[in-house]
């Protein structure tokens, strides 16, 4: 194998040498980091069984193992798409299998596979729309909005509570421990 091409390059190679009858698309997504998502189109059922493991194992030992972030190596996704009906039980074990990366079947589908479809798979199973919410204000603001009439809301919520670590732990500790013994000797 030519050492000198890019990963991604020299894994297609290898792909395409392990799976020649395979029709596979490598998509690389960047958001934070990069996710990495292969399509994989397969005939049928019987072929899906049989392949599975080896293509993810292919994967895991050609690509994943030269990723170099964490967030790359958590995100590689590869996709299995029939255009025909996969039992429940392949799909149970394919889809929760743990090892290297998140498998997805798509089955019964029946349309081209394309930039446009692919993209459409893409926002249906892997959703990159994910937002984060404001860090600044909104916290205070969602914090305050909060109220509840348990003793232990009362206690965080006391003056004081700005100690930190372990005097924190000991403060709010303490403090719930004797509202308990005064409501004890009280009722």
């Amino acid at each position: 194998m030519e050492k000198s091409l890019p990963i991604k390059e020299r894994f297609e190679v290898v792909m395409k040498r392990s799976f020649p009858e395979l029709t596979f698309y490598h998509h690389i997504e960047e958001m934070k980091g990069q996710i990495n998502v292969f399509f994989i189109e397969l005939a049928d059922e019987k072929t899906l069984g049989e392949l599975w493991e080896k293509i993810r194992n292919v994967i895991a030992v050609y690509y994943q193992n030269h990723l170099e972030t964490d967030f790359e190596l958590w995100n590689i996704y590869i996709i299995f798409v029939l255009p025909v009906a996969v039992s429940n039980e392949l799909k149970y074990k394919i889809e929760n299998d743990q090892l290297s990366s998140r498998k997805i079947v798509v089955d019964n589908f029946e349309q081209k596979m394309d930039d446009k479809t692919r993209g459409v798979l893409l926002s249906t199973y892997i959703n990159n729309d994910l937002f984060l919410p404001q860090t600044s204000g909104d916290t205070q603001k969602r914090s305050t909005e909060y109220t509840s009439d348990s003793k232990v809301f009362s206690v965080i919520n006391a003056p004081g509570k700005n100690n930190k670590g372990k005097n924190q732990l000991q403060f709010l500790y303490t403090n719930l421990l004797n509202k308990l013994k005064n409501e004890d000797t009280e009722g």
